[in-house]
This record gives C-alpha cells, sequence and structure tokens, in this order.
C-alpha cells in the first residue's frame, strides 16, 4: 500500500474500514421498546461530539420500537444532508440508549487498532475532509457519500496507540475549549433575546404608524461599469453583506441603485423570513436593485439603534410577514405601504436610547466572543494538522543509548 503522504518511522497507513470493527446504518437496530425514545439527530453533534443533554424523543409503536445503546468510543458519521453538513462527525463519550437518525451512520472503531477518539479528530481535519470531499456526491441542495466507499478509500495515517492517546488529550483540551466558547456565545444569544423580548414592546400607550418614522428614501439611480459592490440582506435581522456583482457579465439590464448608510432597507423577496436591516458606514456606496427599498428614519421620533434591535425581536419579523401576503418564497412579496401603516408604540426617546445601550452592550459580547471562538477553532484546526500528519509528535519514546 502506497502512503498518500510521507509518515514518521513507526506510523502505518490504514483504510477506515481495517481499523472498524462494525457499521451500522440508520434505525435498523435491536433492543424493543416502548413509549418515547430519544433520538441522535444533526443538530446534536457539535464540537466533533454528540450533545448527551436535551436530546430530542421520538415516538414510535411498541411493535416498531427500537433503540441501540451506542457505546462510549462509538462515531457518527452524517452520510447525507446539505452539502455542508455531509461528512460531519460526532464522536460518544459515553453509552447512550437511543436510536439515531437515519442519515447517520454508526462507525466501532477497534480499540486494539486505533483510539477512537483519535479517529474521530482525524476524520474531522483538514487531512481526513481532503479524502473525503471526492466521495461526495452533490446536488443542487443535498450531498451524499457512501459510508462503505469510506471504508474502502480513506486511509489513515496511524501512529503507536501510546501517541494516538497523547494526541487525543491534547486535542480533547482544545475542544474542551471550544466548546466552552460556544457555550458562551448561545448563553449571550439567549440573553440578549430575552431582554430584548423584554425591553422592546410593539404595543403600548404611545401607538404611530410606521409611515411616521420611516420616510421612503430617494435612491440614487446609478449605471455601473464593470464590477462594483451589492448589498444583500440577510434574513432573520442579520444584518447586511456584500458581495461583487458585474451586470455586463451576467447580460443584465436592469437600474440599480446608490446605498446610503443609517437607511433602514428591507429585501421585498424574503421580508417575510425576516429580511430587514439597518444600513451602516461601511454599505455605503453598495449598490441594491428595486427589491431593496430604503427608508430614512425621523431621528426626532425613534432612535436608530433602537430601530436596529427593534426589528430582529420576532414580532416586528411577524409584522414583515403580515405585511408579505401570498404562498411560499418569491410569491410572498412585501407590499411596503401594508408595511407602513402597522402601528408599533415607541418610548420617549430617552428611554429608546438607554434600552438600545443596554442591548447593544450585550450584542458586542456577542460578536466578540464570535470572533475568540472563530480564532480558537483556526488555532486548533491547525494543531490538529500538525499533530495528526506527525509534523509535531507527542509521546515519543526517548533514544536507547
Amino acid at each position: 500500500m502506497k502512503d498518500l503522504v510521507a509518515i514518521p518511522n513507526g506510523w502505518q497507513q490504514l483504510t477506515v474500514g481495517a481499523v472498524l470493527r462494525h457499521t451500522q446504518y440508520g434505525l435498523s437496530l435491536p433492543a424493543a421498546a416502548d413509549g418515547d425514545v430519544p433520538i441522535v439527530g444533526m443538530k446534536d453533534l457539535v464540537d466533533g461530539m454528540v450533545r448527551e443533554n436535551n436530546l430530542a424523543r421520538v415516538k414510535i409503536e411498541s411493535e416498531q420500537a427500537k433503540r441501540f445503546l451506542l457505546h462510549e468510543g462509538d462515531l457518527l458519521i452524517n452520510r447525507t444532508n446539505s452539502p455542508d453538513l455531509v461528512g460531519k462527525v460526532g464522536y460518544v463519550g459515553r453509552p447512550i440508549h437511543a436510536v439515531f437518525a437515519s442519515y447517520l451512520v454508526r462507525l466501532a472503531p477497534d480499540i486494539t487498532i486505533i483510539n477512537p477518539k483519535f479517529l474521530a479528530n482525524w476524520l474531522a481535519s483538514g487531512l481526513g475532509q481532503q479524502q473525503i470531499e471526492p466521495l461526495i456526491t452533490r446536488g443542487v441542495s443535498q450531498a451524499n457519500i457512501n459510508p462503505a466507499s469510506l471504508c474502502r478509500h480513506v486511509r489513515i495515517s496511524v501512529p503507536p496507540l501510546s501517541e494516538q492517546q497523547g494526541i487525543a488529550e491534547i486535542l480533547g483540551t482544545w475542544e474542551g475549549a471550544v466548546s466552552c466558547a460556544r457555550r458562551l456565545k448561545e448563553n449571550s444569544e439567549r440573553l440578549y433575546t430575552s431582554a430584548a423580548s423584554t425591553m422592546i414592546c410593539l404595543r403600548g400607550g404611545n401607538m404611530l404608524a410606521l409611515r411616521k418614522v420611516l420616510l421612503p428614501d430617494r435612491m440614487k439611480a446609478v449605471l455601473p461599469v464593470g464590477p462594483f459592490r451589492a448589498l444583500g440582506v440577510r434574513s432573520h435581522g442579520k444584518g447586511t453583506f456584500s458581495r461583487i456583482d458585474d451586470l455586463d457579465a451576467i447580460g443584465s439590464i436592469k437600474t440599480v441603485y446608490r446605498v446610503e448608510p443609517n437607511r433602514f432597507i428591507v429585501n421585498i423577496v424574503f421580508a417575510w423570513e425576516g429580511a430587514a436591516a439597518i444600513t451602516s458606514p461601511e454599505d455605503e456606496g453598495c449598490l441594491v436593485s428595486h427589491r431593496f427599498p430604503a427608508f430614512s428614519i425621523d431621528a426626532e421620533l425613534l432612535d436608530l439603534e433602537y430601530l436596529r434591535h427593534m426589528i430582529r425581536t420576532k414580532p416586528f419579523r411577524q409584522l414583515l410577514a403580515l405585511a408579505s401576503p401570498g404562498g411560499a418564497g418569491r410569491n410572498k412579496t412585501l407590499n411596503r405601504e401594508d408595511l407602513l401603516r402597522f402601528e408599533v408604540h415607541l418610548p420617549s426617546l430617552e428611554e429608546q436610547r438607554r434600552i438600545a445601550a443596554t442591548l447593544t452592550t450585550l450584542d458586542k459580547r456577542i460578536v466578540n466572543l464570535g470572533q475568540y471562538l472563530e480564532r480558537l477553532v483556526k488555532q486548533r484546526d491547525a494543531l490538529a494538522t500538525e499533530l495528526l500528519s506527525g509534523r509535531r509528535r507527542v509521546n515519543v519514546p526517548a533514544p536507547v543509548g
């Protein structure tokens, strides 16, 4: 067997199938069980581990009810899902009596050959994904990988068991740090959502129609020559983004308009999904089509930062959905006049600013935690590549004599 890459002395390259003692597909599992049964799904694979808390439960008939004891060291691999999720790996840290979703495959490593956590780390690393990627069959919205093909063709560089254990322990420490950072971010997001829903109320004493505070903006039409920055609006109130577009390249003659900062902007096609935002100074000069109307804000009645937080609340997203009649997708176009007719409660400007300051502080904490988490993941992945390739060694016995 020819090595894919140079490996240290004492290491060997084996196929994934050669280090397994069992492969289990789907829900065809032994041991009958009555009533609700815990089920492990895609959302339970977090940071390369199977999240055991708050597993969903599935109701199945007694004669069909089957569950399985997932053993410590088992791996679950996603074999079919959206393209960015296929091949995702979850490591079982302790026994779980549950079923697992039909798109997950259970691999049981042979512990006499390989450390299960080492195998999980290797499959999730860039080294593993580089070999898994060519085996994935991609469709328009879904991708698949044949587990048998993965076991047969993906080859892993395997050090001695003692070194595998050392690598697994080091990377386990980093994974713990990543998990902790992710929990801090998730907790901060929940705190923000709770605070915003408590502090921002759209029903109250001082009710004003949105047309009183949101004034249609007369955006300047331009004819770009060559590539330009096009602005997009994310769904669920998650802000704006930009991309490079070129009307000449796609043969389009549509009119585009220049975006100004500090405007309320909405994507009328996906407003029902909460695609609304406040433009920032970084967005200035971006171009949009007629599907992105913008509105200036009456600063004497409505604080810009307060509005930034208000449009992220569930009640405001519901207003956008109510003003977007019709069927699914592009048939649910926002009626701007209907939206502007809605009335919302606005506290005094002083109260708006106080609320906005509190929520902005929480929001900045989420952004900072997200940046910290991103750096932590990059550092962990870089270290994993060094350790799993053998470029950085651990637990290597000292030379005799």
